[in-house]
């Protein structure tokens, strides 16, 4: 797993984080696991000179995680789908807790510049991400919030859900 929190004393979110994290671990392996598969992306002939790209061509994290190649047609086209979902709900949660932070007035309180700064920092985010990320999350919070319960749902993503 990926980060190891004590669930016996963590909040429920933070919990169900670390669980999601592991079964994401399950899925497409840890970041160690992918740069130890991936190493500089090259595996050298015998001769010393580049043979081939380790892993499968244009699979990310290739020997870790499951194996992509061997799902059928449909099937790959329903991970994509699930994947997708999944991501939603993961950016409604972010959203829901960035909002959260803003009302709590977290970006005041550490003595940043305001809350783009802050979660940039937080989140080691581009500024112009932060920037969409924390105006979003305000938006859904107090103008949308049938909206930012879809996102939650998955039954929409960030780019449908932004405001």
């Amino acid at each position: 797993m990926s980060s190891p929190v004590d669930t016996a004393i963590a909040h429920p979110a933070l919990a169900g984080c670390a669980r999601l994290d592991a079964v994401l671990d399950e899925l497409v392996g840890t970041a160690s696991d992918i740069g130890d598969a991936v190493g500089d992306g090259v595996d050298p002939g015998s001769d010393g000179g580049a043979r081939s790209v380790v892993g499968a061509p244009g699979e990310l994290g290739a020997g870790a995680g499951v194996a992509l190649w061997s799902a059928g047609d449909a099937e790959l086209c329903e991970v994509l789908r699930a994947a997708n979902r999944v991501a939603a709900r993961a950016a409604g949660l972010r959203a829901r807790v960035v909002a959260e932070c803003a009302r709590r007035e977290l970006p005041e309180s550490s003595a940043a510049t305001g809350g783009t700064a802050w979660l940039s920092g937080q989140l080691r985010a581009h500024p112009a991400r932060a920037k969409t990320m924390w105006r979003t999350a305000c938006q859904l919070a107090t103008h949308a919030p049938a909206t930012g319960a879809a996102l939650c749902a998955g039954s929409i993503d960030t780019d449908q859900a932004g405001v």
